[in-house]
């Protein structure tokens, strides 16, 4: 189905915690996705919301693999600004 999650997974950081959902191309093609972030109050409250859509979108943990690329891809948004 076009549009829906593929990855679900909090971030923390200095100034509070988010979760980040990663959603597949609304049009179906491969070169566009949809990234949404929600704010959360502390990591508690990050780490409920991800169950939350875990639960609901029966995800798995993401893998080592998936870790890794993630954190590739934070480490480049924080140096280049991108977003």
């Amino acid at each position: 189905m076009k549009g829906t999650p593929t990855a679900v997974y909090a971030v923390s950081a200095d100034d509070g915690s988010m979760v980040h959902v990663w959603c597949s191309s609304p049009t179906g093609g491969i070169s566009d996705s949809l990234l949404f972030a929600i704010p959360c109050v502390n990591k508690a409250q990050a780490k409920e919301v991800v169950q939350a859509w875990h639960a609901a979108w029966d995800f798995f943990p993401l893998t080592q693999e998936a870790k890794d690329q993630r954190e590739v891809a934070l480490f480049f948004n924080d140096v280049t600004g991108a977003s």
